[in-house]
């Protein structure tokens, strides 16, 4: 999930008008997470991490994605 977290972290820097520290940032980073969280751990959901993530990292909607 850290992985995760910095690829999102790469990808909002890297969007226009997204000023770091700012809301339209701070927004575009939650979702960027978000989905990046779900991507990854979809690749992994049966190993080991109990039923809890793997609803999280199965659920269809994200409602943050930009």
């Amino acid at each position: 999930m850290t992985i995760a977290v910095a690829k999102a972290i790469m990808e909002a820097s890297e969007a226009e008008g997204h000023g770091k520290g700012g809301r339209v940032y701070l927004d575009a980073l939650s979702g960027l997470a978000a989905r990046n969280m779900q991507e990854m751990g979809r690749m992994y959901q049966d190993h080991q991490y109990g039923a809890m993530f793997r609803r999280r990292v199965t659920k269809l909607t994200i409602s943050h994605i930009p």
